[in-house]
């Protein structure tokens, strides 16, 4: 069984990668034939080229549990936040962590036993919203903060938004964070800060 792919697969398409060969590996097991040319109508992705013997198939049903776990895990990761003034938190419980690349940045968050520290306001000039928003790393237990290499963005509406800002201001937490190019040196210089202090990484 051969797969040709196109990019890189988000972890919704995994996740369904992973239940359409379970599925495929059940419908095997219990010796019902199943044509692999409708799935590949549901899906140009996938290409069946040969089958698996069974001891093939109980690999892959392994490997699946594998990447759906993974994948789970991956979709529940919770990006763990702190926040300056009433404004900001209203903008990020209302309208979430939505920027394209969430999961890396949660993952390395929680690798690292950090969260993010969000500071920023919303509010109207000369007839518009302007927003900003400046993200910096601090230490989950501790709570102490790296200022360096932290991620800031300015947004502007066309006119003054009727809700106060709060979307506007989310949009540009979530921008802040999306391009965040310098995480890594955040994160590597909270643990030296840590080591500095003598403080353990949270788990």
């Amino acid at each position: 069984m051969v797969f040709q792919t196109e990019g890189a697969y988000t972890p919704a398409q995994i996740v369904m990668k992973a239940i359409q060969v379970a599925f495929y590996v059940f419908m095997r097991s219990i010796q019902i034939p199943f044509d692999w040319r409708f799935a590949r109508k549901l899906n140009h992705k996938i290409l069946i080229v040969h089958e698996f013997g069974e001891k093939q198939l109980k690999k892959l049903l392994v490997l699946s549990g594998l990447l759906l776990a993974s994948a789970l895990a991956h979709a529940d990761c919770q990006i763990g936040t702190s926040f300056y003034t009433p404004q900001t938190k209203a903008a990020v419980m209302s309208h979430g962590w939505v920027f394209k690349n969430a999961g890396v940045v949660c993952d390395k968050l929680h690798q690292a036993g950090a969260k993010i520290s969000v500071m920023g306001m919303a509010s109207p000039v000369a007839g518009r919203t302007v927003a900003w928003a400046v993200l910096t790393v601090e230490d989950r237990a501790t709570g102490i903060v790296v200022e360096d290499f932290s991620s800031a963005e300015i947004e502007v509406s066309k006119g003054v938004d009727a809700d106060g800002g709060t979307e506007l201001l989310s949009s540009t937490i979530n921008a802040a964070a999306n391009r965040w190019v310098e995480l890594d040196s955040a994160l590597q210089a909270l643990d030296q800060k840590r080591k500095q202090l003598g403080i353990a990484q949270a788990h």
